[in-house]
């Protein structure tokens, strides 16, 4: 029996999408923040270029096999940072993103509270992703895949 049934919990509700923007002259992220938090851009400021080729999810998570269901309860934005709650089902992300100034590089970390009376089995995570190539029935030339330059990746 999955977590879900077990504690009867339903699916959290979406709530009216805004839009949240990030930048430093160097690089610009901008999400669409409803009952979901999808990257809509991800623009290198001296080439103009996106790299966000359709919107998507800005990361995944199951719990006890299944995706998991949450909605964004509050976004919190500063002159370098920007940060998003979620909540579903018992559990809470924080996700913020950081830039430093004279930097492209965003900086992105999460935390999760269990606020349930029993553990959860975290399965497969994204740590950060965006819609990249073509979308499906395109006729756009295939990309190059991206590669990842670097991970710096905290204690577990």
């Amino acid at each position: 029996m999955s977590l879900v049934a077990l504690l009867g919990l339903a699916p959290v509700s979406a709530h009216a999408s805004s839009s949240v923007t990030l930048s430093n002259g160097l690089v610009t992220r901008q999400w669409s923040v409803g009952g979901e938090l999808v990257t809509t851009a991800l623009i290198a400021d001296v080439t103009g270029r996106n790299w966000v080729t359709h919107p998507a999810p800005d990361f995944s998570l199951t719990i006890d096999g299944v995706p998991w269901p949450y909605r964004v309860l509050t976004t919190t934005t500063g002159p370098s940072s920007v940060s998003f709650r979620l909540v579903g089902l018992g559990l809470e992300i924080d996700r913020t993103y950081t830039l430093a100034a004279g930097s492209p590089v965003i900086d992105v970390s999460m935390t999760l509270v269990n606020h349930l009376p029993v553990p959860v089995r975290v399965g497969d995570w994204t740590i950060d992703q965006i819609g990249a190539g073509p979308t499906s029935g395109s006729l756009a030339p295939r990309q190059p895949p991206v590669e990842v330059d670097a991970l710096h990746g905290g204690s577990d």
